[in-house]
């Protein structure tokens, strides 16, 4: 969240409303934000255009994957990968859940992009 320039205690008090009035719409919202943050913080303006226009341009939901079975949502320990395969990137791993996973227009996956195994090597 994070729009029309509201300040941190403006989203808080939102996200309260929201979420007093429906837990499964705010966790959507909030969901879609989490998913949408890498490219919105990090992403060229290429992908910025690429992904984030049509996504905001008609309803649209984004699931975010966390989770892993065999270390829950600590970031540092996950094992999943992305390994460049020609003009696409081939991920390896397994996710526990993903949430608002059934129908995503975009999906935001943390993954290890290199071997070193620690925060510091995390993507999205």
């Amino acid at each position: 969240m994070g729009a029309r320039g509201l300040g941190v205690l403006d989203n808080c008090i939102l996200s309260e409303e929201l979420a007093a009035g429906c837990m499964g719409i705010y966790v959507s919202i909030f969901v879609s934000t989490l998913a949408l943050y890498p490219i919105i913080r990090f992403g060229t303006e290429g992908q910025k255009e690429r992904f984030l226009k049509p996504f905001c341009s008609k309803f649209s939901i984004a699931s975010y994957c966390l989770v892993k079975v065999t270390v829950g949502s600590d970031p540092a320990s996950m094992r999943t990968t992305a390994v460049l395969d020609g003009d696409h990137y081939l991920l390896n791993g397994t996710k526990m859940w993903i949430t608002t996973g059934i129908t995503p227009i975009f999906t935001s996956c943390l993954h290890h992009g290199t071997l070193k195994r620690d925060i510091r090597g995390l993507s999205a």
